[in-house]
């Protein structure tokens, strides 16, 4: 399997595009200057507090609205000033992070409990101990690599480590060299908190593209692409600094045909912006996104043959499964998802359809989970969200296809 990142430029934002057997599998957008980045740092002010729904509101200054932050993401808050009973207080200043975007009418969500993501673990402020993703299946790694990272924890500190995923057969000198620098950041993070006054931010999350290079896995990419000066010096910096088995991947591509046209990303954006989705069987998916939940439908189409005979249906089925969990990351629907598949009978298919759908999503980066199969047979997923619909990132870009009249 040939896999390929391309990143471009267009207008005022920068797109990122992970081909699979040259076929898309992944987008990232994000603004040239995007106000709020999930993942940033802030000094924040509560200004409010509400028992009620166990949760305060904070104030980060020049933000037009305040941040909702749960009472349960704040379970050891880095505040200016403590309190006996080690709550909050209208008027504390502690140290938050940007947990998602705003939407359409709700404000920025953010926490106190924050992370610090690197390529093999992750630093949890408020979750004590050594965790590991639970896609790690060899033991004798998990044995090795937890007392060395317990050995580099303070006795009762106020932060985890979670080992990702990636961490599974890296060089253990790179890991430690990576854990070392994070657990340095989290200290001096905490010490500037103490000391900066609300509205400064402390660390800026990073943006889709540089995301994609940090999460993906060992030798993932047979090549990273891109005809921008400037972004080919980020990449290639952060790439020195962190990921340095990727660096040699890495191309600045000088062609005459623009790197977006080459890979037809106009075409493939345009697609992923309308309702219907054509299978290569005939069948096809409406996908519309509501106020309350993204509903996606599955209908025979043109495979009217196989629509007619029960094994068709279940292929028809396991195809649409496939494209659905490529649309969910390619649109970025989140929330709560319902798909309404091509009625089958027997319960033997459906069983296998949610398995199989199931295991699909697991490729996600973005926590996915298929939940059940109502009795009306509709199949209910859930995705956590952290950034904006793929449509509505557009939509605040004034995108639309080239040679399309506004």
């Amino acid at each position: 399997m040939e896999n390929r990142l391309i990143v471009y430029r267009e207008r005022q934002a920068v797109f990122s595009a992970e081909f699979r057997d040259r076929t898309l599998w992944e987008l990232g957008v994000c603004g040239k200057e995007e106000a709020v980045v999930p993942g940033s740092l802030y000094v924040a002010r509560v200004e409010n507090i509400i028992p009620g729904i166990r949760a305060a509101f904070v104030r980060v200054t020049g933000e037009a609205e305040n941040w909702y932050l749960p009472l349960e993401k704040a379970t050891r808050p880095v505040v200016s000033r403590t309190h006996a009973d080690g709550r909050l207080r209208c008027g504390d200043e502690l140290l938050v992070q940007v947990e998602r975007e705003a939407g359409k009418k709700k404000t920025v969500t953010a926490v106190a409990d924050f992370s610090l993501t690197g390529c093999y673990f992750v630093i949890l402020h408020g979750k004590q101990g050594v965790h590991h993703s639970s896609k790690i299946q060899n033991k004798d790694f998990l044995q090795g690599i937890v007392p060395l990272v317990r050995a580099r924890m303070e006795q009762n500190a106020p932060y985890g480590v979670m080992v990702r995923t990636n961490a599974e057969g890296a060089d253990e000198t790179v890991l430690l060299r990576e854990l070392d620098f994070l657990l340095e950041t989290y200290q001096n993070l905490k010490k500037l908190a103490l000391c900066r006054p609300a509205g400064t931010r402390l660390r800026k999350g990073l943006p889709a593209y540089l995301c994609t290079l940090r999460d993906s896995y060992h030798q993932s990419y047979d090549e990273l692409v891109t005809d921008d000066e400037e972004l080919f010096s980020e990449m290639q910096a952060y790439l020195r600094e962190l990921r340095p088995e990727l660096l040699s991947k890495l191309r600045k591509y000088e062609g005459t045909c623009p790197l977006k046209a080459l890979y037809r990303m106009q075409s493939h954006v345009s697609e992923l912006l309308s309702e219907r989705v054509w299978l290569r069987s005939g069948a096809y998916l409406v996908i519309q996104q509501t106020e309350a939940m993204a509903v996606i439908d599955v209908n025979t189409g043109k495979a009217t043959e196989q629509g007619r005979r029960s094994d068709g249906i279940f292929r028809c089925n396991l195809e649409a499964a496939r494209e659905i969990a490529r649309q969910l990351r390619l649109r970025n629907l989140s929330g709560i998802i319902l798909v309404d598949f091509i009625d089958m009978k027997s319960e033997e298919e459906n069983r296998a359809l949610l398995a199989e759908l199931a295991q699909l999503v697991e490729e996600d980066r973005v926590e996915t989970r298929v939940i059940d199969m109502t009795r009306l047979h509709l199949v209910e997923l859930t995705r956590t969200k952290i950034r904006k619909p793929l449509a509505e990132q557009l939509r605040a870009l004034s995108w639309q296809p080239e040679g399309r009249k506004p």
